[in-house]
């Protein structure tokens, strides 16, 4: 080209061009959002923003990504979420025979806290499922006469897929809603274990023979022993049932097809999920946390007590340590002994010892409860069939101490993230115990702490001074005064 402002003015033009055709591209087929079908009311409006969900969720390839798209698709602006219409999740297909598809509720974006529960007890909810069964693969809708739980209400099949090509299929749901206790009660058949399986030893990932624990048992021990068994068991348990999976008929006659094997894992997984929050994993104030820790980031795959936690991150301020900070070390101690952590949290069979807001909900980046807890981490691949890392976490709370004193003999510097509201809620924590010596650990501000010890420095200074002066002209120093 002769004209060289030409060319710049024409490759400036292609620049535009294409910058603003792009986050379309990723989209071409459906761009309805969550406020366009709520205000539409069109059956076709509804059907698009549930493809809409299913078009950007299948473009997505990091578990972690999955994770931060779920949180956005919890967000009331409009474009996933717009009112009473929302994204809900439930599973698809089955493994052994042991749950229907739709089921169980595995991502909810108005009710989290609904997650694992079920909403086939709902007609409207169970005629959508049975009229998806024959679609195949196609997104169907029904409408609700009463308007109870919605107009149009739509749901496809949508395939997730990770970094490593595991996919699994779920059922993305829109339009539908309902108000939270509606739902029921899972009918997922959890494992009978019979009364021997805890009488008899496990086998840990190294090979080693353990007692088996439930937590039953670990709530009325409450000792450190236990708590390792009781961890080691959840492991146990969790890779025998993998083991089942990679050991069926079904996953055998997806050889040659690891993606959709991985995929078989991960639907019994979500069985599982349900019965992981009653006995024998669940008692009193006993549970346990299951996340996974890749590359910096580390969202909740698991959480025993309270299921909204899950994509959570653990990154909670005590008043003296950062939580996360602590589980992520002590993740990688190679000596059992060295994998306990003391920090406060909530106690479940407490309701004096809650740090949240003004409606009830946990302040961000602070630890939830003011009660000592210790807990055991434990790092898992539950033996190798599943191409990930995970940690779980579970604890007791001792009643004979209050306090901890950190390891480190110094309290972690304030996150510089924490709100103006989240600061002024610190004092409600214990903070350190004194160590061996009898001093107080320092907490708090570690920025306060050094103005502080500068003063006491100079203090000291001051003194040392007076005294050696009073000293040489032979005066008196009265310390009572002081």
């Amino acid at each position: 080209m002769k004209n060289p402002l030409l060319f710049s003015c024409f490759m400036f033009v292609l620049a535009v061009v294409f910058a603003d055709t792009h986050p379309a591209s990723a989209h071409e087929m459906y761009t309805t959002t969550a406020q366009q079908a709520r205000e539409t009311g069109t059956m076709e409006a509804m059907r698009d923003f549930v493809l809409h969900v299913k078009e950007h969720r299948e473009q997505l390839r990091n578990y972690d990504d999955h994770a931060e798209f779920r949180n956005v698709m919890r967000t009331d602006d409009g474009t996933w979420k717009s009112g009473n219409t929302y994204i809900i999740a439930v599973n698809s297909g089955e493994f052994g025979g042991r749950t229907k598809a739709g089921e169980v509720i595995s991502f909810h974006a108005q009710h989290p806290g609904a997650t694992d529960k079920s909403l086939r007890n709902i007609k409207i909810f169970e005629e959508l499922m049975i009229k998806l069964e024959g679609a195949g693969g196609e997104a169907v809708c029904v409408e609700d006469p009463s308007e109870n739980h919605g107009n149009h209400i739509c749901a496809v099949e949508t395939t997730i897929t990770n970094q490593f090509g595991v996919r699994n299929t779920l059922i993305s749901v829109a339009g539908f809603h309902h108000e939270l206790g509606e739902e029921g009660d899972h009918k997922v058949v959890c494992p009978d274990f019979g009364p021997q399986y805890f009488r008899e030893p496990g086998t840990d990932s190294n090979g080693e023979s353990f007692t088996r624990v439930s937590a039953g048992m670990l709530d009325m021990a409450a000792d450190r022993e236990t708590l390792v068994n009781y961890v080691k068991t959840v492991d146990e348990h969790i890779t025998e049932q993998i083991k089942q999976v990679t050991e069926s008929p079904q996953y055998a006659e997806l050889e040659g097809s690891p993606t959709r094997q991985g995929g078989l894992i991960t639907t019994r997984l979500v069985q599982l999920r349900p019965c992981w929050r009653q006995e024998p994993w669940r008692s009193e104030s006993i549970y346990f946390v299951m996340f996974r820790h890749a590359a910096g980031k580390r969202y909740s795959v698991f959480n025993g007590l309270n299921p909204a936690l899950k994509d959570s991150t653990l990154i909670a301020y005590d008043g003296c340590v950062d939580v996360d900070q602590l589980v992520v070390q002590k993740s990688g101690e190679q000596d059992e002994d060295d994998r306990f952590v003391e920090y406060y949290w909530s106690n479940p069979v407490k309701d004096d010892d809650v740090v949240l807001d003004e409606d009830g909900n946990p302040i961000p980046g602070l630890s939830p409860g003011t009660s000592l807890k210790v807990s055991y981490v434990l790092p898992t691949n539950f033996g190798g069939a599943i191409r990930a890392n995970f940690v779980i976490v579970s604890g007791i709370y001792p009643e004979d101490r209050k306090r901890y004193v950190p390891e480190s003999g110094m309290c972690h510097p304030i996150p510089d993230n924490l709100s103006a509201f989240a600061r002024d809620q610190l004092h409600r924590y214990p903070g350190p115990a004194k160590d061996d010596g009898g001093c107080a650990i320092a907490s708090g501000d570690q920025g306060n702490m050094k103005i502080a010890g500068f003063n006491l420095f100079l203090l000291t200074v001051v003194l040392f001074s007076a005294i050696w002066g009073k000293s040489r002209s032979g005066g008196k120093f009265w310390t009572s005064k002081l």
